[in-house]
């Protein structure tokens, strides 16, 4: 009730192949169509106002329509233009605002309070003249070209707001009514053929991460200190020695082990006992 969305969703019809039979299915939000390796989203909606403009000898065209783009995307409030450019000389082009919900704001403009269309409208400025397609330049489908307007060559020739079913007539007898609205819809087409290798990695690399989580990391470090010799400055050498007891030879290199473990769980007390008892067993030892 609120004008809040309760669902985003397309009924669609498609087909494989151009003469396919007819396919049902239901676009959603992360619920796309999936054929051969493509995949087709719907990421985007809006409205299209209708016009049917009737020249001034009767004849004219019906359902002339182009997509409005939403400027406000809590009430769908949108922007955009028709451009008559082949079935009307002078061309002629509706540019202008589209309302659901239609409203005349503090400021006299057209503002809409739902994205509901419970009651559509448009507020649209008419111009006549050269749209300047045919320039060569590149151009918008949905604005005017202001520069065809500054040399005089696109002009304004009526505004009005309309709701479905009325209509506004310009100076040279051309009536434009205003028919409804349709609905838009936004579809993207993905295909990517590297999808399955992308998979496949990011799985080796998870798969790795769990293994390096797996593996208990240690780490073994030794100091190995050596002996003292006679003009070391640790020996005073002024003093008598018993040749028999000289420094370098009953003097040992001291070798200091210490262990690390990245965590407490395990044995590695065990583990690193064992170790040192590994050393000091290969480790030289003078028998004199």
């Amino acid at each position: 009730p609120d004008g809040t969305p309760a669902q985003f969703r397309a009924d669609i019809t498609y087909s494989l192949g151009e003469n396919g039979a007819a396919r049902k299915d239901v676009l959603e939000v992360n619920h796309p169509l999936r054929v051969e390796g493509v995949r087709v989203y719907l990421v985007g909606h809006g409205f299209a106002p209708r016009f049917t403009v009737t020249k001034p000898d009767g004849t004219g065209v019906k359902n002339l329509s182009a997509p409005f783009l939403p400027q406000d995307p809590r009430t769908l409030l949108s922007e955009g233009t028709v451009k008559l450019l082949d079935t009307v000389k002078p061309q002629l082009a509706l540019y202008g605002t589209f309302a659901p919900f239609a409203a005349l704001g503090p400021d006299g403009k057209l503002t809409s309070l739902s994205p509901q269309p419970g009651n559509p409208g448009v507020a649209i400025q008419i111009y006549r003249g050269d749209l300047g397609v045919d320039d060569g330049a590149p151009q918008s489908v949905y604005s005017i070209d202001q520069r065809q307007v500054a040399i005089g060559a696109l002009k304004q020739v009526a505004t009005a707001q309309l709701i479905p079913g009325k209509s506004v007539t310009l100076d040279d007898g051309t009536k434009i009514t205003f028919d409804g609205y349709s609905q838009w819809a936004t579809i993207q087409v993905n295909h990517d053929p590297g999808q399955t290798l992308v998979l496949w990695a990011a799985g080796a690399v998870v798969l790795g991460l769990l293994l390096s989580l797996a593996v208990r990391r240690r780490r073994l470090f030794l100091r190995i200190t050596p002996a003292p010799t006679p003009n070391s400055e640790t020996v005073d050498n002024s003093a008598p020695v018993d040749d028999g007891a000289r420094p370098d030879r009953d003097a040992r290199s001291v070798v200091a082990v210490g262990g690390l473990a990245r965590t407490d769980a395990g044995s590695f007390g065990t583990e690193f006992a064992s170790v040192v008892e590994q050393l000091r067993d290969r480790s030289p030892v003078r028998k004199d």
